[in-house]
């Protein structure tokens, strides 16, 4: 017995609804697919600046010591991160995050030695130990509230 026209259409209709249901399918996956990976690589990265908080809280370590060792790293991840988030949260995570760049880059530019000796207050300032430790607390300070304003942020 021959199809007739309606034959056609149901058939026609029912492979067009299980192509959109395939396609829906495969879209809902993929999208869930990004949301998690999105969601690992903000978490890895606070995993990171929280794990490395106590270090710029601590007296124990100087703040050279610190952000040479920790920023590379820290730069890294942050790169991962930004491929992942939309153009209007990365600008402003990058804006946060200038303060903290520029600290390692005034450390970084003397190397080793030099980072030693811009441990050192200004020659207009007294030389204590006490003036030192103002300016390690400070500068470490600094590098908290990046953390956790880039926190805030994810």
């Amino acid at each position: 017995m021959p199809l007739s026209t309606s034959d056609y259409v149901t058939i026609g209709a029912a492979i067009a609804g299980a192509v959109i249901a395939v396609v829906g399918a495969v879209w809902v996956s993929n999208n869930q697919r990004s949301k998690n990976a999105i969601y690992e690589v903000k978490n890895k990265f606070k995993s990171l600046l929280t794990e490395d908080l106590p270090a710029f809280k601590s007296e124990e370590t100087t703040f050279s010591a610190c952000i040479l060792q920790l920023y590379p790293k820290h730069k890294s991840e942050l790169e991962q991160l930004l491929i992942y988030l939309p153009e209007s949260q990365k600008e402003k995570i990058i804006k946060a995050w200038q303060p903290y760049e520029q600290l390692y880059n005034e450390k970084e530019a003397f190397g080793v030695f030099g980072a030693i000796i811009t441990e050192q207050p200004h020659p207009d300032f007294e030389p204590s130990i006490e003036n030192i430790q103002s300016i390690e607390r400070k500068r470490k300070k600094q590098v908290v509230n990046v953390f956790n304003e880039i926190q805030k942020m994810l």
